[in-house]
């Protein structure tokens, strides 16, 4: 959870507001009429007051993907995803995610690992 100052929290609280950290959030998707917005790594806490939620997102890190070009369509071979796996030390899943990420390019996808390693 947010570090709340305690008082604040009980104000929070006794006012009817509820907040809600979502733990280990892969990523999130906005869909627009032209592109996506793809959000990786990010915290995302809830705030509920009587029957309305808000999600506030924190940015890890953000692409953008036109609509054209959809995340599914990229495919992906077993050799690559094996030499992701190899070079990185991710799960055979996040190493095809990665390369879908990268659009199959084996290159970019391991500069996408590094740079979230940072």
């Amino acid at each position: 959870m947010f570090p709340f100052p305690r008082d604040l929290d009980r104000y929070l609280k006794r006012m009817g507001i509820k907040t809600e950290e979502l733990e280990d959030v892969k990523s999130i998707i906005i869909e627009l009429p032209d592109r996506e917005i793809v959000i990786d790594k990010a915290q995302v806490v809830v705030v509920s007051m009587k029957n309305q939620k808000i999600y506030q997102i924190i940015v890890g890190s953000e692409r953008e993907v036109p609509v054209g070009e959809s995340r599914e369509s990229v495919e992906v071979s077993e050799d690559d995803v094996k030499f992701i796996v190899e070079q990185t030390g991710l799960s055979e899943e996040e190493a095809r995610n990665l390369l879908i990420e990268a659009n199959g390019d084996l290159a970019r996808a391991l500069i996408l690992y590094e740079e979230r390693k940072k």
